[in-house]
């Protein structure tokens, strides 16, 4: 079998399936009942499995819940039964339509690669697929870098940077255990297809290997920062407590110095000055000097 074909091959594309438009496939091309499984099954791990006459693979790829902040598993099914390829996605993936559509409106060239091998096509939709994780990660580092420039903006921390950080976090570590079987189901997917095809196709599977290592490089960089940044927090946070618990400190001791001139004068027994007439008016003054001391050197050691 080559990886080129003299008829263009069909593709078809199912975002939301129904039970009955997957079992309607199976029946159509005779798939092997695992496949049915899987495809009808809500949770599967990434696998490429090589048929008689068929390919099948299950790769997963995070898309975005704005109501809830945080990313979810989307998997992505492909199957390539001679020279039919059949995509089906759990939730729909706009730029798997937008390129779905260009190929079914023929608006690519009869010259484009797209026109003459399912192959490649599964090439093309995971290359579209990278492409698009490679910007929703662009724009995840964008909002950590955001981030950090609140959090350093602030005069004081508050509980809503520290919950933005967590979710962040979260969101990260979630992309890369979903993200990791990738890189053994791209070496699988190689063997599987070069072992159906005649020429060479180690060029395709080398782009999409250059753009799954940057993929995991940059999801990588973006957990270090969060990680960096959430040590950052704490050390401010550190700070903060230190300089409050020292405010706390001066405060207890100008307090203490309060009570005791308060209890010295508060004596039954003959006290200096205790006859002149302005002496509790000193003494509230004096009270209120320490006072104000006190706040004067927390202030100072606060700026510091």
């Amino acid at each position: 079998m080559s990886i080129f074909s003299k008829t263009k091959p069909t593709w078809i594309h199912i975002a939301e399936p129904t039970p009955e438009q997957l079992h309607d496939i199976v029946e159509k091309y005779d798939l092997h009942t695992i496949v049915e499984d899987d495809l009808l099954s809500g949770m599967i791990q990434d696998k490429v499995d090589s048929y008689d006459d068929h390919l099948f693979m299950v790769t997963h790829f995070p898309k975005y819940s704005k109501e809830q902040d945080k990313y979810y598993a989307n998997p992505l099914f492909i199957l390539v039964v001679k020279d039919v390829i059949i995509t089906v996605c759990k939730s729909p993936i706009t730029k798997l339509e937008i390129l779905h559509q260009t190929y079914e409106d023929g608006e690519t060239d009869e010259d484009d690669m797209l026109e003459k091998s399912p192959y490649y096509i599964v090439y093309k939709v995971m290359d579209t697929l990278y492409d698009k994780t490679l910007l929703s990660l662009a724009r995840f580092n964008k909002d950590i870098q955001l981030l950090e420039q609140d959090l350093f903006s602030r005069t004081r921390l508050n509980t809503k940077v520290l919950s933005d950080l967590l979710v962040k976090r979260r969101n990260i570590i979630f992309i890369t255990h979903m993200l990791s079987p990738q890189g053994d189901i791209l070496a699988e997917l190689q063997t599987a297809v070069l072992k159906i095809l005649k020429e060479d196709g180690d060029v395709y599977f080398e782009d999409l290997q250059y753009k799954f290592d940057k993929i995991m490089h940059t999801v990588q960089t973006i957990s270090e920062n969060a990680r960096s940044l959430s040590t950052t927090y704490n050390a401010l946070a550190n700070i903060q407590t230190n300089s409050v618990i020292s405010l706390l400190t001066i405060f207890t001791a100008s307090i203490g110095i309060l009570t005791m001139i308060t209890g010295l004068y508060g004596m039954n027994v003959q006290l200096p000055w205790q006859d002149n007439p302005y002496m509790f008016i000193i003494v509230v003054w004096l009270m209120v000097l320490v006072m104000f001391t006190g706040l004067y050197i927390g202030k100072k050691r606060d700026r510091r």
